[in-house]
């Protein structure tokens, strides 16, 4: 039995692998991450596409969504029996600013499966009876999530934050989905999906002819950029409310979130307000989760969690108490918000979030795979690769003091907003 705890090494690098930038015939860059040993590929391609471009609720999600759902050639259960048969995995993902097509395969079908992701991509039919069967799975799906009392309070949180008017706090209407229509998905995949709003991240063992590969079904000169239309104009409106008290008859916990806007990874201030984000609530060790949890017993987790979107961004308090202990967890959060403003940070304990932050680094550079889930991070942002750069060196460089301005300028308790569900 070990009766010595095992040796441990300082970070004091993280090995930041740059991508080989390859222009495609028709324009698309193509960012290639060549490691690994294992013979996979994996394709991404990113669509400015979220839902802030959207003429109309849920019309970016459906329009990515159902690029599996039938094309031109194959109908749904054929690609779904040809991802099976090969192996493959083609998912789709859509969140506030862009969407993504991603493709994962072994090297040897990469030819085959690059014909399907092309498909896929340029050619969608958007059936109507897939659409009627999509509306009525995630129809049933938001009426299940909408009652839960997490989700009403995060509905309430982005509403008050940035309005009811802009996509990032719309509230979802039941109506929303069935107002959806084949010649709206069509009409969107025309503007977004094309080359001129496109990049492409390929990651693993790739070698020339795979590049060629690429080339040949995703860069060729036939696949045309279109004209984009103007982009939906939208004000951020917070609420001058800061304080709201949903009431949920009969439940035994309270759902709280608490913030306020922020700026996002395009301001310098970012990179020190993770840091702060990570002392106060982001990480296992946090002073949240050493208060209300481990000394105070009001709940199982909470968690702090600093969000970047394109046009806004901002730091959520998250958690569910005890309803008879809602007050007291309240006091005890605002209590930790204020103990960062007025007091300067031990050494000792940014230390364990300078430890902490550097080895969830590392893990984002673990194997190419991870190197291009952060690269793609970057992208949406206009970023190249310096920025995780000077993000190591902020973890390592910023001090009590700076944590503490930090803390006072952000995290205004007279301009936080309070949602209380329960």
């Amino acid at each position: 039995m070990r009766t010595t705890a095992p040796s441990y090494q300082n970070i004091d690098t993280v090995n930041i692998t740059r991508p080989e930038i390859v222009g495609l015939d028709n324009g698309i860059p193509l960012y290639v991450l060549n490691a690994g040993t294992q013979d996979i590929i994996k394709i991404t391609l990113l669509f400015n596409a979220g839902s802030i471009y959207q003429p109309s609720p849920l019309v970016a999600f459906a329009a990515n969504s159902m690029l599996t759902e039938g094309t031109e050639r194959h109908t749904a259960a054929q690609i779904s029996e040809m991802s099976d048969f090969y192996g493959v995995y083609i998912t789709c993902t859509t969140d506030k600013d862009s969407a993504t097509v991603t493709l994962l395969t072994l090297r040897k079908y990469l030819d085959e499966m690059l014909a399907l992701l092309e498909e896929v991509v340029k050619h969608p039919a958007y059936p109507e009876a897939e659409l009627k069967t999509f509306v009525g799975r995630h129809s049933q799906q938001f009426l299940i999530e909408q009652s839960k009392s997490r989700n009403i309070a995060h509905k309430y949180f982005v509403k008050a934050l940035f309005g009811n008017n802009h996509p990032y706090g719309y509230e979802l209407q039941l109506k929303d989905f069935q107002n959806l229509t084949v010649e709206q998905l069509q009409q969107f995949h025309q503007y977004y999906y094309h080359p001129g709003n496109c990049r492409i991240v390929a990651s693993g063992n790739i070698h020339d002819s795979d590049i060629r590969a690429m080339n040949q079904h995703l860069g060729s000169k036939t696949w045309k950029s279109t004209a984009f239309p103007a982009m939906p104009e939208y004000v951020l409106s917070g609420s001058s409310e800061y304080k709201w008290k949903v009431d949920k008859p009969g439940s035994v916990q309270s759902s709280l979130r608490i913030g306020k806007p922020v700026c996002n990874k395009q301001h310098a201030d970012f990179s020190g307000l993770t840091v702060v984000n990570t002392l106060l609530g982001g990480y296992f060790g946090s002073r949240l989760m050493r208060n209300l949890r481990e000394e105070k017993g009001y709940t199982y987790g909470i968690s702090s969690l600093l969000i970047s979107l394109r046009q806004s961004g901002y730091i959520t308090i998250v958690t569910d108490v005890g309803a008879e202990v809602t007050c007291e967890a309240l006091q005890q959060i605002y209590s930790e918000i204020e103990r960062l403003q007025q007091e300067l940070v031990p050494e000792e304990e940014l230390l364990a979030v300078r430890t902490h932050l550097m080895s969830e680094m590392l893990r984002s550079f673990d194997g190419p795979f991870a190197q291009a889930e952060s690269l793609i991070a970057l992208l949406e942002y206009e970023h190249n690769s310096t920025y995780y750069e000077q993000y190591l060196q902020c973890i390592k460089n910023i001090n009590a003091k700076e944590i503490q301005q930090l803390s006072q300028q952000y995290l205004d308790l007279n301009r936080i907003y309070e949602i209380v569900v329960g």
